[in-house]
């Protein structure tokens, strides 16, 4: 199979970074594409990088990623991204959880999201399901199927807790047996993060 694959962002010292809290997601969406990355390769696949480090805006950076996808005849889109608005940076014990987008309930890339949620939700991850848009750019306008993955939230702690106990190898493990429906050999062990204090890693 073939893939485009990007960190959904510029680099954090760019024009267009990402949400930023607990956790920065231009840092960590990079480290998850990368071992997504490597795991479908090192799987026989083929895997172009279409990720934007210094665009000149956000939509600039949408602009640039659609551009190299297009380039590229594949079987499946994916953007890395977390996701922000729980506000809850002092955990309330409750996980906020992975949702993955994508254009329509009837295209090829939905059924390759539920496992995906499913797989993110073994390891602890509340399943908030697939969410159905359209609208977003990414998933309107590459040419293939596309799916957008929200691994999980910058601003919960409790979130950020599970993600730092796993490591992002762990997570991007799940996520490539979601998209290929199989367990892979590699052996994949938790990787933790750094550990992360006064709302940022250190």
């Amino acid at each position: 199979m073939r893939f485009n694959n990007n960190a959904g962002h510029g680099k954090q010292d760019s024009k267009s970074c990402g949400a930023s809290k607990i956790v920065k997601e231009s840092i960590e969406d990079r480290l998850l594409a990368k071992e997504v990355d490597r795991l479908l390769k090192e799987n026989s696949h083929t895997v172009y990088d279409c990720t934007v480090d210094y665009p000149n805006s956000q939509q600039d950076c949408l602009d640039k990623i659609i551009a190299l996808c297009n380039k590229n005849r594949v079987d499946l889109n994916i953007s890395h991204h977390l996701n922000s608005g729980r506000n809850d940076v002092n955990g309330d014990g409750s996980i906020g959880g992975v949702e993955v987008w994508v254009y329509s309930k009837n295209s090829k890339a939905y059924e390759i999201a539920v496992r995906i949620c499913k797989e993110l939700e073994k390891l602890g991850f509340r399943n908030r399901g697939v969410k159905i848009d359209p609208k977003l750019q990414f998933l309107r306008r590459t040419k293939d199927e596309a799916l957008l993955i929200e691994y999980f939230f910058v601003d919960d702690k409790d979130d950020c807790n599970l993600y730092s106990k796993l490591g992002y190898k762990v997570l991007a493990k799940a996520v490539v047996e979601g998209i290929l429906n199989k367990k892979l050999n590699d052996k994949t062990n938790s990787t933790t993060c750094t550990e992360f204090k006064n709302g940022d890693y250190s």
